[in-house]
């Protein structure tokens, strides 16, 4: 009769522990891909802020041109003035 319970519990013992593991591994399989989600989006993000400041770059040498441009006819009404 002891035997029989033993086992009894035994088999129950086991059936939680399989159950436990699916859980396990579907909560780390969830979690993988929040993750995953995240990395991408952060990528993305990464790559519009790269263009952005790309973008940013180049208009601060159109601004930088331009500033030369007025400096040097600044320079030229001046030399008339004189």
């Amino acid at each position: 009769m002891e035997s029989i319970a033993a086992l009894v519990v035994a088999v129950i013992s086991a059936m939680f522990a399989g159950f436990n593991t699916l859980d396990n591994s579907k909560h780390k399989k969830n979690t993988k891909k929040q993750i995953d989600e995240v990395v991408q989006e952060n990528k993305d993000k990464i790559i519009a802020l790269e263009i952005k400041h790309d973008n940013t770059k180049e208009h601060i040498e159109l601004l930088r041109k331009d500033i030369k441009e007025v400096n040097k006819k600044l320079d030229r009404l001046l030399e008339k003035g004189k």
